[in-house]
């Protein structure tokens, strides 16, 4: 019976530690100082570092689809097709001087409880901008304009075994872009329907000659 007894308590101690190891921590932060769109000054931190007026900085997670979506600043956190922000801070974070500027490190305690699956990709988007709204809002949400720069993809390895792992964006520069250079999806799609009618009234056309 005692023997019983310690298989099932064994069994149960595996089964918790699976239960555990279905998670990891994901640690986000930059290698070297991280520069505007122009490459004219670092990211901005104020000094104490601190949202609403240090630069924002966000982690996404890239969707089942594994791509970078890019941005937008129609909505509120900026991303568009599946993507998702999963975790936010801002330019200086844990970095010692607290306002030292192109630098951020969000880790240990600090650093992202991932629940996605080995293989799930993440970025590091930066924005030339504070959050205007607290909470993670982007800058110019709803406005005109604005830059923001995007690392290149990280896949998850850990997740497994739990434990955690680092994403550190390497040495490159973020790839910066223009919101205004991007066009809305609507746009899009209206400008595709509109050349498409054009297509096909000019072959109507031809048709009835």
């Amino acid at each position: 019976m005692k023997k019983i007894m310690r298989w099932f308590g064994l069994l149960g101690l595996l089964l918790a530690l699976s239960g555990v190891a279905r998670a990891n921590t994901l640690n986000w932060s930059v290698s070297t100082v991280w520069s505007n769109h122009n490459a004219t000054a670092a990211l901005y931190s104020s000094s104490p570092a601190a949202e609403g007026s240090s630069y924002l900085v966000q982690l996404i997670y890239a969707g089942l689809n594994g791509v970078d979506d890019l941005a937008t600043n129609s909505n509120t956190t900026g991303v568009t097709g599946d993507d998702v922000v999963v975790a936010y801070k801002w330019v200086g974070f844990a970095e010692a001087p607290a306002n030292r500027n192109g630098e951020f490190s969000v880790t240990g305690v600090n650093g992202y409880a991932n629940t996605h699956a080995n293989g799930s990709k993440f970025y590091i988007r930066a924005w030339e901008g504070p959050s205007t709204g607290g909470n993670g809002t982007i800058p110019l949400a709803g406005g005109l304009g604005g830059y923001f720069g995007d690392s290149a993809l990280y896949a998850i390895t850990n997740f497994a075994v739990g434990f955690p792992e680092t994403f550190e964006a390497g040495a490159s520069q973020p790839a910066w872009l223009s919101i205004a250079a991007i066009p809305e999806v609507g746009t899009g799609a209206s400008v595709f329907a509109i050349l498409m009618g054009m297509a096909g009234y000019h072959r109507l056309r031809r048709w009835r000659k």
